[in-house]
């Protein structure tokens, strides 16, 4: 996280994608094996609409981005190879279990080409969803340090009064020199 509202992350993942189809009076499963890598960005919902702590047992997180997909061929099942680009965005929940372990319930929508998985079924785009259960594990005690933000008048105000307090300042150093000057031309007392 570069604030305690926006992050980034970068992720890899695959293995199989279970797909459903149906052609006439057919229809069945057949699994497709896949690697993706994504790159997102993430907004933590709750800290951009409640105040940030560091110490909140929940937070919700909206993910969006951007992946690559590679599918396997098999030539068994005659799926061929395929690669595209891939919008997506999703939901994690993270759960604080303690200072230094989070427990993360993630769904997100994928939305692939219409032949990802070796069919073309006519459509344009096969969706894909993806439930991840995860960890994090936060390896130095960090969190974010709030400051409070000063009214720009206030800071004009206390310049003024700083500036003004300066040449009151100036005006009596001037007036000392001036009375000692004026002492010294003095004659000494008899």
């Amino acid at each position: 996280y570069f604030s305690p509202v926006a992050g980034a992350r970068l992720q890899v993942g695959g293995w199989q994608s279970k797909n459903f189809y149906k052609i006439q009076n057919a229809e069945g499963t057949f699994k497709v094996k896949y690697l993706q890598t994504n790159v997102d960005a993430l907004l933590n919902l709750t800290n951009l609409f409640l105040p940030y702590k560091e110490d909140r047992v929940f937070n919700l997180v909206g993910i969006a981005g951007l992946g690559y997909v590679h599918g396997y061929k098999d030539s068994k099942k005659g799926v061929p190879t395929t690669n595209s680009i891939v919008p997506r965005v999703g939901l994690q929940g993270n759960f604080r279990l303690n200072e230094t372990v989070d427990l993360n319930l993630e769904v997100a929508g994928n939305l692939m080409r219409d032949d990802f998985n070796g069919r073309v079924e006519g459509t344009h785009y096969d969706g894909t969803l993806n439930v991840l259960l995860g960890a994090t594990f936060k390896l130095s005690k960090g969190g974010f340090k709030l400051v409070d933000v000063a009214n720009p008048a206030e800071i004009d105000a206390l310049n003024r009064s700083l500036n003004e307090q300066k040449s009151l300042l100036s005006s009596k150093e001037s007036e000392i020199k001036r009375l000692k000057d004026e002492l010294a031309r003095k004659p000494e007392p008899q």
